[in-house]
């Protein structure tokens, strides 16, 4: 669907009204507040990252490792970074793509 023009305000969705369709998907969706906090991870996140729900970024290295977690602190900051974000190696062995 195209829109045509902007967004009026009065016609935006709050955030929290877009958690039900996001756990919905089968792709993995995290939602980070303005201190790079995870606030929301839908289901397909947290099979992916079980400890993400509530975990600042920086403790989620272990997890998504060093360059993962750069890029996307990077990204939250809005500071330079490479154009693609480096692929996931999950710790038991998967590989997930951002």
């Amino acid at each position: 669907m195209a829109l045509k023009g902007p967004v009026r305000p009065e016609t935006r969705l709050p955030l929290a009204a877009w958690y039900e369709f996001f756990d919905t998907l089968g792709e993995a969706v995290a939602v980070l507040d303005l201190a790079a906090t995870v606030v929301f991870a839908n289901t397909a996140a947290l099979r992916l990252v079980p400890q993400a729900l509530g975990a600042p970024l920086e403790q989620l290295r272990g997890a998504l490792g060093d360059a993962t977690t750069d890029w996307l602190l990077a990204a939250h900051a809005g500071r330079a970074r490479i154009a693609e974000p480096p692929p996931v190696q999950l710790p038991d062995g998967r590989r997930a793509t951002l």
